[in-house]
Formats: C-alpha cells, sequence, structure tokens
C-alpha cells in the first residue's frame, strides 16, 4: 500500500516544515499587530516568535542533512556522509 520511498518522506517532511513556519509566522505577525500598543507584550511575543522560528530552522536544517549516527565501546561516531548499503 505505501509505496513512499525514503526520499519522498523526507519532501513531505520539508513541506510540512516549511508550512507550519509560514503558518506560524503569519500568526505572530498577526499578533504584534494587535498588541502594537503595549511594548512590553510586543517584545515577549517577538521573542517567542524568535524562538519557534529558530526551531524551524534547526528542524529543516536537520531535515536536509542526511546523518548517521553509530555507538559502541569505543565511542560516538558521527557522520554527515549516508554510505547507502552495498557501496
Amino acid at each position: 500500500m505505501n509505496d513512499m520511498t525514503a526520499d519522498g518522506r523526507r519532501a513531505w517532511a520539508l513541506i510540512a516544515l516549511v508550512g507550519g513556519c509560514a503558518v506560524f509566522t503569519a500568526m505572530a505577525a498577526w499578533g504584534l499587530y494587535l498588541l502594537r500598543m503595549d511594548m512590553q507584550r510586543v517584545f515577549w511575543l517577538s521573542m517567542a516568535a524568535h524562538a519557534q522560528v529558530f526551531v524551524g530552522m534547526t528542524a529543516i536544517g536537520a531535515l536536509l542533512v542526511k546523518r548517521t549516527v553509530k555507538m559502541s565501546r569505543a565511542g560516538l561516531e558521527i557522520s554527515d556522509n549516508l554510505q547507502e548499503p552495498g557501496q
């Protein structure tokens, strides 16, 4: 039934993340507009919006990098180069 490849799932995840970030940005801008006369609330809402943008950009960056993490008794190995099986 589910014939979606790993790359297809990654593409849909990227679309969902970008869409979520765009919606949050629009909501934050609308909230800032509504609170424009109360500078203290505008400041804290802006800080929350910056934190959310940081989380979204970090998630997008993590999604775009193919990374492997291997853990053994010798230590932890993190690689950004994904080796496909059989190569």
